[in-house]
């Protein structure tokens, strides 16, 4: 189901969502020897924080058009995530979306507002 990134919520699965992205905010090295990198996307609605590991590391940079089917989106580090899980993502342009990075749905969450 097509969703904007206002409407991701903790727990929700099959999302499909088409946002762009806007930065790199960190990247790390997992315990299990596994590379994370995590940016900020953003549609019209709002931004969230998509990690992504192997094979997409390498293959993202700021201003690339991003089409994302069946990720699922979760809380980790107190903050909403939308991962691409078992689904797909695949670039879909460049630099042509119209977006806003507020509200930021990746804000820190409070463990009463979850």
């Amino acid at each position: 189901m097509y969703y904007t990134i206002e409407q991701l919520a903790p727990g929700l699965k099959n999302i499909d969502a088409t946002f762009i992205v806007l930065q790199k905010v960190d990247d790390r090295i997992l315990r299990d020897g596994k590379e994370l990198v995590r940016y900020r996307v953003a549609d019209k609605t709002g931004s969230v924080i998509l990690p992504l590991f192997q094979p997409f590391i390498g293959h993202v940079q700021g201003g690339d058009i991003l089409k994302l089917s069946n990720g699922y989106a979760t809380i980790y580090e107190k903050r909403l995530h939308l991962y691409v899980g078992p689904g797909t993502i695949q670039k879909i342009g460049e630099f042509t979306m119209t977006y806003t990075d507020s509200p930021d749905m990746s804000k820190e969450v409070n463990e009463g507002n979850k």
